[in-house]
């Protein structure tokens, strides 16, 4: 990958430099802009001008690694002299650069605008974190050096060394949060950032072990060993309804527990049933995090943010989760009965570049046709 930069450009005593913005919408390409150079870098989300309106955008490579008979075709050139200037940077996560190429390869492979691409990848990305919930505990000045009302002593025989939020002081004493505002200004009181629960409980891998056949147990050592290595590799899980399956890469997922890594579970979203999260509680003491269209705005937020924290151990979701922010990804993606971006969900994974194991209990035609390859294990 190069610098979002190849020619320079002085305006006004300014140097101003060629970038490339990929917008998410159906362009067959990214759209060139003007920034000042050094301001921006690929990756980076930016607000630019389009036509009459303000878009948001993101910093592209101006080139790609995708085989040249994949590649998009590059437009035309547009002189220095006639490209807008960017809005601004935005306060936003970057996108990373592998995301950045497996949008390029997908947008590729299944002949899509790589902006619709993009789009998927920072729907999320707008959502700002939770504020800091802010609690009070005792501050440094001596209670007895300040005028005490009846109403600030009651604070006073509640409040400790461990904070307690304004609703709860409130609630329990009786006054208004100006009393505790009034005790904070002459420094008897002190505000501190609360303690939050983690959203997501982490995932016990020895919670409940199932007991396994022996060609369960085969199938389950090779899964997890692959995991343990680290490595990429494809396999295929192929066997009846009811044969056990779920449990066998559910071992994979232990593994890849141990090891201290995120697990990816892809399912079809009419498969994240509460049957099937009861069933992984079951196996692991708590629920996952899920991720899939029917997320509310809230809850949308805080999962995003917790899985960029490292926060959510296992996460189980539609397609769309292979797009989120994970710090620590290990090598199982463990995807369930995926057939037909919608008709090539099944290969994404594989190219994300970590360990998929498919489960199915009847196998695609092209699977059987990639079976055979170096790279898969059936």
């Amino acid at each position: 990958m190069t610098e979002p930069s190849l020619k320079k450009l002085t305006t006004d005593g300014e140097r101003a430099v060629r970038v490339s913005i990929l917008l998410p919408l159906p362009f067959p390409s990214a759209l060139d802009y003007l920034a000042p150079e050094g301001a921006v870098m690929p990756g980076d989300l930016v607000s630019v001008p389009l036509g009459r309106r303000e878009v948001t955008g993101c910093v592209w490579d101006m080139q790609s690694d995708v085989p040249a008979d994949f590649a998009p075709v590059v437009p035309k050139e547009v002189s220095l002299a006639r490209l807008k200037p960017l809005l601004g940077r935005l306060d936003i996560p970057a996108v990373p650069s592998d995301l950045r190429r497996f949008i390029d390869w997908l947008a590729a492979y299944t002949l899509t605008p790589p902006g619709l691409v993009l789009a998927m990848a920072i729907r999320a990305r707008h959502t700002q974190p939770a504020r800091v919930q802010l609690g009070w505990i005792r501050g440094d000045t001596d209670p007895a050096s300040v005028r005490l009302t009846e109403a600030r002593q009651r604070v006073l025989d509640v409040v400790s060394d461990r904070p307690l939020s304004t609703a709860t002081l409130t609630e329990n004493t009786g006054v208004s949060s100006a009393v505790l505002r009034g005790l904070a200004a002459v420094g008897v009181l002190q505000e501190v950032p609360l303690a939050v629960e983690p959203l997501f409980a982490p995932p016990d891998a020895a919670f409940h072990p199932p007991v396994l056949s022996e060609e369960q147990r085969e199938a389950a050592t090779h899964l997890a060993e692959g995991v343990r290595a680290h490595r990429f590799g494809v396999t295929l899980l192929e066997g009846v309804t009811g044969s056990g399956k779920t449990e066998v890469y559910f071992e994979a997922i232990a593994a890849c527990l141990a090891a201290g890594r995120q697990c990816l579970v892809l399912l079809p979203e009419i498969a994240l049933s509460t049957q099937w999260t009861d069933r992984f509680a079951r196996r692991f003491g708590v629920q996952p995090a899920l991720w899939h269209s029917e997320l509310g705005g809230r809850k949308r937020r805080e999962t995003w943010h917790a899985i960029a924290r490292g926060e959510a151990a296992v996460v189980v979701g539609a397609r769309s989760a292979l797009f989120l922010p994970f710090p620590a990804l290990g090598s199982s993606l463990s995807m369930k009965n995926m057939n037909r971006l919608s008709s090539r969900r099944r290969v994404l994974p594989i190219m994300v570049g970590i360990w998929p194991s498919c489960a199915r209990a009847s196998p695609t035609c092209p699977r059987f046709w990639f079976r055979p390859r170096p790279v898969w294990k059936h």
